[in-house]
């Protein structure tokens, strides 16, 4: 049986959980706490002049929770 999972394949709710339980692990971990939450800009004013797609953990989860990745690759990328 051929168990790789094709970075292509649907949001099921089996790869939904799983990728939740992962972000959850990170999110949980104290030494990842600069990747919770959105970075301010009274704190890094040049940080989007740099990162051109932010991303941080909450919205990974929020996006998991609401559906809102529909393929493997929008949640790994």
């Amino acid at each position: 049986m051929d168990t790789e999972i094709k970075m292509n394949a649907k949001m099921s709710t089996f790869l939904t959980d799983k990728c939740k339980k992962i972000t959850r692990k990170f999110y949980n971990k104290g030494s990842y706490n600069a990747f919770k939450n959105r970075v301010e800009k009274s704190i890094a004013p040049d940080y989007y002049d740099v990162i051109k797609e932010p991303m941080y953990l909450s919205e990974v989860l929020r996006k998991l929770k609401n559906n809102l990745y529909s393929e493997l690759s929008q949640y790994v990328h």
